[in-house]
């Protein structure tokens, strides 16, 4: 049985989730055809591009392609004037190309990426950056080894 996925018609083998999840706008279905591993990396290429907008994928299947019944039965036909075992051997070795189905669903852009410590004692001074590690300090946030390395990484750090 097959049912329709926008405008491609997918087996039902599994890919109901994936179905329903088409009717929610915060969710993107994408279809990559191609043998396996060439649907696979072009499928890692585009998740990193949608990533980077936000776009994560959540569901993939992998549905291997299969020659239509009728393309078989005209081959079985054609086994009476020999050249259809030729035409079968062929379908045999060189199977049509699957579909990877991956659907993404949208979680907000990224976070940013965490200011390092050398970037927030720049931002905030070295005086600042020394009050704060004393205050973890006191308040038993940190230990005193803690408190000597991070000491160090303020004195050792070169502003401009």
């Amino acid at each position: 049985m097959t049912q329709p996925l926008g405008d491609q018609w997918v087996r039902s083998a599994g890919h109901r989730a994936v179905l329903l999840a088409a009717s929610d706008p915060n969710i993107v279905v994408r279809r990559y055809v191609g043998k396996q591993d060439q649907a696979f990396a072009d499928f890692q290429v585009d998740a990193a591009q949608m990533a980077r907008a936000g776009w994560f994928p959540t569901v993939q299947h992998y549905l291997p392609g299969s020659w239509p019944a009728g393309a078989i039965f005209i081959a079985f036909l054609l086994i009476l004037f020999v050249f259809g075992i030729l035409v079968l051997v062929y379908m045999l070795i060189f199977p049509p190309d699957g579909a990877l189905v991956v659907s993404y669903e949208y979680q907000g852009p990224p976070p940013p990426a965490p200011e390092t410590v050398q970037a927030w004692i720049r931002r905030v001074g070295k005086d600042a950056a020394r009050a704060s590690v004393e205050t973890d300090l006191r308040n038993q946030d940190i230990t005193r080894t803690d408190y000597a390395a991070r000491m160090r990484v303020i004195d050792e750090l070169e502003l401009d």
